[in-house]
């Protein structure tokens, strides 16, 4: 098995602008997740909001944001290339069988370890914006 060699990736806001360019102005990926994602929307102190996320960023270690957002990148790639993300089909939540697809995909070209890396990092993409999957 070959290792995925890390490239320098943009970051996941660069793929949610090009994917909102794409689909108009109005990206299925900011419809339904990309938002609201850690924000309450009945709660407007701003103290506390930047509390929540001071402690959700401090919950991994920096290197795996790192990875995380590698594989994050990936799949949005994944599913901008496959036709996946639509006006009427969000990104979010991925089903069951886009996951699947995404993991033989990556199969090809990456070891084991690091597909259930990129598969922790969907999940994490999701807990992001209010959408959690079962482990």
């Amino acid at each position: 098995m070959r290792s995925l060699k890390f490239k320098a990736q943009p970051t996941n806001k660069t793929f949610f602008a090009t994917a909102n360019q794409m689909f108009g102005g109005s990206s299925p990926l900011f419809d339904y997740c990309g938002a609201h994602g850690l924000f309450h929307c009945s709660i407007s102190s701003g103290p506390l909001t930047a509390a929540v996320l001071h402690y959700f960023s401090a919950l991994l270690t920096s290197s795996t944001h790192r990875a995380y957002g590698v594989g994050q990148n990936y799949f949005i790639t994944f599913c901008l290339l496959q036709g996946i993300i639509g006006p009427s089909s969000p990104l979010l939540p991925a089903s069951e069988i886009t996951l699947i697809y995404f993991a033989a995909h990556l199969a090809k070209t990456i070891c084991y370890t690091t597909i259930k890396l990129f598969l922790y990092a969907v999940q994490d993409l999701h807990k992001q914006h209010n959408f959690p999957l079962k482990s």
